[in-house]
């Protein structure tokens, strides 16, 4: 049923064939689907996960977050997750949880001597928006403590198993770099 139907359905029938009712309605009807279009805007910029430009601009200015320029609202998104999950005191569950915020994020984390060290398991070759969660750890860590960043790639032993079509189809960034 559309808004105008709606109106209409509120009047008495005696006002049907009322002209200048009807364009009352017919102009009401409009304003009340752009109102509701705007409430539905509004409705999705309190979530993260549905917000948009708008929405992530004032969660980021709620967490003094600086967007590199030309972030994408997925970006965007990744990194407001991560600050709002590192909130608590930094532990390996809580590492875990910000990175993954990110795209590509599962990890494992382990504290050695002196280090922090992050293995990137659910992805082959650099994650996306490593930078981000350099830069947002390097704030949190104490800074007594460095961090490892262990990350897979795929090696010359990889390479002698896969086919031929394997290797066409798989990205440069994902084999091992040549140092």
């Amino acid at each position: 049923m559309s808004k105008l139907e709606k109106l209409q359905s509120y009047l008495p029938p005696i006002y049907d064939d009322v002209v200048q009712i009807q364009k009352l309605l017919e102009t009401e009807a409009i304003e009340y689907e752009e109102l509701d279009t705007n409430i539905s805007v509004v409705e999705d910029d309190f979530f993260i996960e549905t917000a948009k430009n708008t929405g992530l601009t004032r969660v980021e200015k709620i967490f003094n977050i600086t967007v590199p320029i030309g972030a994408t609202e997925e970006e965007r998104r990744s990194v407001i997750k991560s600050v709002i999950r590192g909130i608590d005191k930094l532990s390996a569950t809580v590492i875990k949880n910000i990175s993954l915020a990110y795209q590509n994020g599962e990890v494992d984390v382990t504290f050695v001597p002196s280090n922090i060290v992050i293995k990137f398991i659910s992805v082959v070759g650099v994650p996306t928006n490593i930078e981000e969660l350099k830069n947002y750890l390097n704030k949190r860590k104490p800074a007594h403590l460095g961090v490892v960043y262990v990350i897979r790639y795929i090696t010359i032993a990889n390479v002698q198993t896969m086919t031929i079509e394997e290797i066409q189809n798989t990205k440069l960034d994902q084999f091992s770099p040549f140092i």
